[in-house]
This record gives structure tokens, sequence and C-alpha cells, in this order.
């Protein structure tokens, strides 16, 4: 998966080789783990939140701390799932911009 040009490995593990976390984003490493035990919309949830992860890093945000940060990649995974659950027709939307984008 790319986030900003960077290559991505996406992995899915079982709930022990997950440090007690649902997903885990090491940029350095450019790697998202994820547990892969959780109900559809958790994992959406988890994957959405770790990509934000990614994200605030590659973009060099800057938080006062971590906790900072979690708490706003929380929200803004929770919402976006949320989002997206709720509006299934929005990834249709979206596919085709891209579509469109990447042809054009």
């Amino acid at each position: 998966m790319r986030v900003l040009g960077k290559t991505y490995t996406v992995s899915y593990l079982p709930p022990e080789d997950m440090e007690d976390a649902f997903g885990i984003c090491t940029p350095s490493l450019q790697t998202i783990d994820i547990d892969k035990e959780q109900t559809v919309p958790e994992e959406l949830d988890t994957f959405i939140h770790e990509c934000l992860h990614a994200i605030v890093r590659g973009m060099r945000i800057e938080f006062p701390n971590y906790r900072a940060e979690e708490a706003v990649v929380d929200r803004f995974g929770a919402g976006l799932a949320a989002l997206f659950l709720d509006n299934p027709e929005l990834l249709k939307y979206f596919q085709r911009l891209v579509k469109e984008a990447n042809n054009g």
C-alpha cells in the first residue's frame, strides 16, 4: 500500500502478536500490523486509524505528545469508518474519481 509516496506492508496478525493493540503503525519500517480477529467494523476503524498515523508521520504533523496524536487519529479514524459504513456508495464515488484522475 502506498502512503505519501512510501510503500507500506500491511500484515494481519493474531492478537497475541499485537502488543495489546488492535493495530500498530511503524513508519520507520513502513509497516502496518492489524489484529486479524476483529469484527469487520473494528478492522475498518483500525485500518483507517493506522493509515492516519502513517499520514501524520509522513507529513510531519506535530503534536505535543503521542497521547495527543492518538486522540486525534482515534477520533478521525472512528469518524471516517462510520462515514464509510453509513454510506457505502462513497467508495464507488471515490473509485470513479481516482480512476478519472489516473486516466486524465
